[in-house]
């Protein structure tokens, strides 16, 4: 019996890239979410993935609190509209440490799904505006008193180089 062995070469490109995103969450009237982040995708295809380390700043009447973690990410290219222009959808999701606790674990997880616009800004940079659905919690039940929660939309802007 004798075996077959091909090899493959796989095209992907790696990118830095930076982001700062502002959400409001569902609900309460004054409850805001603000994130920085950073990380670095593999692009194949209109197809990314990738890892982030992001810091999330949570404030409303009640609390403030400040989170630091890291996530993968996924995205992919919808459409292509032509010079560089595309219409892409991502999913991230991963584990930040809140300081202060809030408000009973420092452990805690998010969830942010959305839709953006890439364009080109020069030959090696690109800029993506989007708007995400953000979801925060410690993965208790949601009636726990201990379970904090947290749901928002909100837009934000990543710098691809």
């Amino acid at each position: 019996m004798s075996a077959l062995c091909f090899k493959v070469k796989a095209r992907s490109t790696a990118h830095a890239y930076a982001e700062a995103g502002f959400y409001k969450e569902i609900g309460e009237y004054k409850s805001y979410l603000s994130n920085i982040s950073g990380g670095v995708v593999y692009i194949r295809k209109g197809f990314e993935l990738g890892g982030e380390l992001h810091i999330y700043k949570f404030w409303n009447n009640d609390y403030s609190s400040i989170g630091i973690g890291i996530r993968p990410v996924a995205r992919y290219s919808l459409v292509r509209l032509g010079k560089g222009i595309s219409f892409l959808t991502e999913v991230k999701g991963g584990v930040i440490y809140m300081a202060p606790e809030h408000p009973a674990n420092a452990v805690n997880y998010t969830f942010n799904a959305g839709f953006a616009i890439e364009m080109p800004v020069t030959n090696k940079n690109k800029m993506r505006i989007g708007f995400h659905y953000s979801h925060f919690s410690n993965g208790q039940r949601s009636g726990d008193i201990q379970n904090p929660t947290w749901d928002g939309f909100g837009l934000y802007v990543n710098w691809l180089f």
